[in-house]
């Protein structure tokens, strides 16, 4: 299932659908680690365009969304690599006027998830809105 899952937006696209969105999160929570990892990766490396044409980076564009929203909560609670979970806090975390402006409720319980938890959040000391 990862191997199809690869690539090409694929994580980021099915994250987006309101049943393959489950598949994603349960191959996050139940997959080994080099499966979280690889997902997480595909996040992290993956960019989207919004519909005012600026790109973005997928993590921030899953926050926005009803489904991926969940997507990304999963991967922060489940990610075990350090390095992977700062950098996935530290997009979020660089990314919070736009994920709290946007006004979406889905996004700013990310916000609040990534600002309340995160070691990158707390050594680098980033103001809160």
């Amino acid at each position: 299932i990862l191997e199809t899952f690869l690539g090409g937006n694929n994580v980021v696209r099915m994250s987006m659908r309101k049943l393959a969105s489950n598949v994603v999160e349960m191959m996050i929570k139940h997959g080994n680690e080099y499966e979280r990892q690889t997902l997480v990766q595909e996040m992290l490396n993956s960019t989207c365009v919004d519909q005012r044409g600026n790109t973005l980076s997928a993590v921030v564009a899953m926050s926005m969304d009803a489904y991926a929203n969940y997507v990304v909560k999963t991967a922060m609670d489940f990610t075990e690599n350090s390095h992977q979970r700062d950098q996935l806090f530290g997009v979020l975390v660089s990314h919070l006027n736009e994920l709290v402006s946007d006004g979406i409720t889905f996004s700013i319980v990310v916000v609040n998830i990534a600002t309340s938890t995160n070691t990158y959040f707390l050594q680098h000391g980033h103001l809160v809105l």
